[in-house]
């Protein structure tokens, strides 16, 4: 898994690969997210 890979579930629905630290003093935590693009807008 890397970080902000995006993977197309349908053509109007993404998955961004977010990173999960080790240590959550030392390593920023970014969420894996899903966006759902329709017509214009996400």
């Amino acid at each position: 898994m890397t970080t902000g890979t995006s993977h197309a579930i349908t053509p109007e629905l993404h998955l961004i690969e977010g990173h999960h630290p080790h240590s959550l003093w030392e390593d920023p935590d970014f969420p894996t997210i899903a966006v759902y693009r329709g017509a214009r807008r996400l």
